[in-house]
């Protein structure tokens, strides 16, 4: 009997890799520990020396080697610790170490896609909100599950949107006048412990404000006009997740607008067909306007919100007429002036949240 085959005969499989691993052997994607670097990390963080001099002349020093913790942080069951490592060579006649600062987490068995989306993207957002710059993740690694605790990470590989390759930043360029520079590890008024489990909670809570905001920052290939218009989408989601859209009139004082108009067209002869047409749309029309969403926004914020007012009275209003240009291709009122309203909004949407 000839041998029957069932289906095609298939020659050869592709796969497209999502993710590769390195240094490590896994059967099962879990993994409960994690390393992750960012760019401007060490710059934000501005971990304490490595030297130490040993006399006034400081012609003598001591340089430390082992990697300290800055900070811990428990979110959600996993821990999220912030360290300076020391890294580079040293041997014979010579020394060649830096110090680097990197996020470690221990966290329960977790596969790789959960890992990149729900703790180092989060991460990665919150230096970009704190520096106002694209952030760079340089490297990520993890250890899979059951592995013994001296045994070393993977190196983790997968294909991302990131901004070039560039030299690093460092404290100055982070802290000059001129950086929109929120916030840094060493200056900032909540606690390591207190300042992650609240990010992640706000970022849960703002995810399409922050998507929207910080957009123009992990695709820097986007035209101008495309930031703008993005960033002010951000400002519209968080007026919409405050509550702060609402009406224009009360039910009452709209009723009352509505029927006057109604009865002046009435007694200037308007068609009757038209005024009806009319009443119908200026009765569901008592949605606050734009310009007034975005002056309640920003002076919601307090202080802050006061000082941009103070120095632009019709801020709502401008903004919200180059969004209108921008959004449907009638770029008009020198929108471009108007660069600066994302680092505005951040200030804005930080200051609303207290922190």
């Amino acid at each position: 009997m000839g041998r029957t085959s069932i289906g095609p005969h298939v020659a050869e499989s592709h796969y497209r890799v999502r993710l590769a691993l390195t240094d490590v052997q896994v059967t099962v994607d879990a993994f409960t520990e994690v390393q992750c670097d960012f760019d401007c990390l060490t710059a934000w963080t501005e971990p304490p020396s490595i030297s130490e001099p040993l006399d006034d002349s400081r012609s003598q020093f001591r340089l430390r080697f082992k990697n300290e913790e800055l900070g811990i942080a428990q979110v959600s069951g996993a821990e999220v610790g912030l360290t300076a490592t020391v890294v580079g060579r040293v041997g014979g006649n010579a020394a060649n170490v830096k110090q680097e600062a990197t996020f470690r987490l221990r966290l329960p068995p977790t596969s790789s896609r959960d890992i990149i989306n729900n703790w180092v993207r989060p991460l990665q957002d919150l230096l970009v909100l704190a520096l106002g710059r694209a952030v760079r993740l340089t490297g990520l690694y993890m250890k899979p599950e059951g592995a013994d605790p001296d045994e070393s990470f993977g190196r983790a590989s997968f294909e991302a949107v990131q901004p070039a390759v560039g030299p690093p930043p460092d404290w100055s360029s982070i802290m000059s006048y001129t950086a929109p520079t929120l916030l840094t590890f060493r200056d900032s008024p909540v606690p390591f412990a207190e300042l992650v489990p609240n990010w992640f909670h706000l970022r849960q809570e703002l995810l399409e404000v922050l998507v929207l905001l910080h957009s123009e920052h992990y695709a820097k290939f986007m035209f101008n006009e495309h930031k703008y218009s993005a960033v002010f989408q951000s400002a519209e989601a968080l007026v919409s997740a405050r509550g702060l859209a609402g009406p224009d009139k009360s039910r009452e004082d709209h009723r009352a607008r509505v029927a006057g108009i109604v009865a002046a067209a009435r007694a200037a002869g308007i068609d009757e067909e038209a005024v009806n047409w009319a009443e119908r749309i200026l009765r569901t029309s008592n949605g606050k306007p734009l310009s007034r969403q975005i002056h309640d926004l920003v002076s919601s914020t307090g202080e802050i919100g006061k000082r941009v007012l103070d120095a632009s009275p019709d801020f709502g209003k401008i903004t919200a007429a180059a969004r209108v240009g921008v959004s449907h291709g009638r770029a008009q009122n020198g929108w471009t002036q108007w660069d600066g309203f994302g680092t505005a909004m951040r200030f804005v949407g930080s200051s609303a949240q207290g922190s």
